[in-house]
C-alpha cells in the first residue's frame, strides 16, 4: 500500500452514506501490514473555534461506523473512548477484521479458485462460497496461485515441442472449521502458495504468488496518550 505524509478521512454510516470529513490533522496512528489487519486512530474535539461551536461529526461518530481512507481502504470503527465529553478517542480496523467472526465450516467438497470443475463431483469455487458467506468476492489472482501447467518455463524458453496447458488448481477440503479470516490467511494461503491482500474498499481478496506480492510496506505513526482524567468507553471488539 503507497506511503503517504497525508490522508483522507470521511465518516460514513454502515449504508455507506457520506456523513463528513475529518480533518487529517486529527489523525494519531496508522498501522499496517500483510499478515495484519490494518488500525488507525483520530482524536475529534467537541468544540471548535474562539466561540467553541460545536462539531457537528462529535455526535455521528459511532462504533459500527466506516471511515473511507482516500477512497482506496474502508475501516470499522470499534472503539471510541471519550475524555470529559469534550474529546474523543477513536479506533478503528479495516474492514476485513469482521471476517474473524463468520464462520466457516466445509466437509469433504473440493474447491477451485473461481471457475467450478463441473467434472468433480461435490466441487464449488472459493470465489462463490465466499461470497455467498461474507459479501466479499476474489480480486486479481496471479496465474501460478490459480493454476497448474504441464510445461515449464525452461520448456517455454527452449521452445521444446511441448503442448503446454493449464487447469485450475483443484483442492480437497476434507474438514474445515474456522472463521473466513484465518481460514483465507492459513490454509488457502498454504493449498494454494499465496499471499491474500485484502481490499476492504471494495471487498475483494487479492491472491499473489510471491514474486507480484512487492515489498511487505507498513507504515506506523506512534502516538502516546496518556489519560489521566475521567473517561467514558463504547466498544465493539468483541461483536465484531
Amino acid at each position: 500500500k503507497e506511503l503517504k505524509d497525508k490522508y483522507t478521512l470521511v465518516l460514513c454510516k454502515i449504508s455507506g452514506e457520506t456523513v463528513g470529513t475529518i480533518f487529517y490533522e486529527n489523525l494519531t496512528s496508522l498501522s499496517r501490514g500483510i499478515e495484519k489487519v490494518s488500525e488507525l486512530s483520530f482524536t475529534v474535539n467537541k468544540y471548535y473555534g474562539k466561540e467553541g461551536k460545536i462539531n457537528p461529526l462529535y455526535d455521528e461518530l459511532k462504533v459500527e461506523r466506516l471511515i473511507n481512507l482516500d477512497e482506496k481502504e474502508t475501516y470499522v470503527i470499534k472503539n471510541i473512548t471519550e475524555q470529559n465529553d469534550t474529546i474523543k478517542t477513536v479506533t478503528a480496523f479495516s474492514r476485513e477484521k469482521k471476517l474473524f467472526r463468520i464462520a466457516v465450516e466445509f466437509e469433504d467438497i473440493c474447491i477451485t479458485l473461481k471457475t467450478k470443475d463441473e467434472e468433480v463431483p461435490n466441487s464449488y469455487t472459493l470465489n462463490d462460497l465466499l461470497y455467498d458467506e461474507t459479501g466479499w468476492k476474489l480480486g486479481t489472482i496471479s496465474p501460478s496461485v490459480q493454476y497448474t501447467s504441464n510445461g515449464t518455463i525452461l520448456d517455454i524458453l527452449q521452445d521444446n515441442k511441448v503442448s503446454v496447458t493449464t487447469t485450475e488448481k483443484l483442492r480437497y477440503q476434507e474438514s474445515v472449521s474456522s472463521n473466513w479470516y484465518d481460514y483465507i490467511m492459513n490454509e488457502i494461503a498454504d493449498q494454494f502458495e499465496c499471499y491474500p491482500i485484502f481490499d476492504s474498499y471494495n471487498k475483494l481478496i487479492h491472491l499473489y504468488d510471491e514474486a507480484e506480492l512487492g515489498d511487505n510496506l507498513q507504515l506506523i505513526l506512534s502516538y502516546d496518550n496518556y489519560l489521566k482524567s475521567k473517561e467514558k468507553t463504547t466498544d465493539t471488539e468483541e461483536i465484531i
